[in-house]
């Protein structure tokens, strides 16, 4: 039996080259996407490398760091926030005479100091936390401190 050889016709390896021109680009930016992080103008943020601070970056724009188990980004807003508490937005509060006020409360910040903010508190959650039981011992120490006519006129 003679076998038969196809032969194809020369350059038909080329026909696949759009198929690898995909699977580069798209390799490509995930590789990007990997050893890249954006900031936008309304945040900052804190590099970690190995977990010890190694940049703070206030500035917008495109910024490179290596991957994951490496480096970290964690992200914090640099606009003012109002913060209404994490429990609830109404409490009752004792006034000096035993009479008992509801009482809303917020407080409006802005995070100035990323690095001094991830080394004590680490993460938003956490510092809004804090700052939920501050301004609940301060709201009851003022209205304990004044009895309720003071507040009605």
């Amino acid at each position: 039996m003679a076998e038969e050889h196809k032969h194809e016709p020369a350059g038909s390896g080329m026909k696949h080259w759009p198929a690898f021109l995909l699977g580069l680009i798209v390799v490509v930016v995930f590789v990007f996407a990997i050893f890249s992080y954006q900031l936008q103008s309304t945040e900052m943020a804190v590099v970690t490398t190995l977990g010890k601070i190694t940049n703070i970056e206030k500035e917008p724009g495109l910024h490179f760091k290596w991957p994951y188990p490496i480096q970290s980004i964690d992200r914090f807003d640099n606009r003012l926030q109002c913060f209404e508490g994490n429990i609830g937005k109404l409490e009752e509060t004792i006034t000096a005479d035993g009479k008992n006020l509801i009482i809303g409360m917020y407080v409006v910040y802005k995070v100035s100091d990323p690095e001094k903010l991830f080394r004590s508190l680490k993460t938003m959650a956490s510092a809004e936390d804090k700052l939920g039981n501050l301004t609940r011992s301060i709201k009851d120490a003022a209205v304990g401190k004044h009895n309720f006519d003071e507040f009605i006129n």
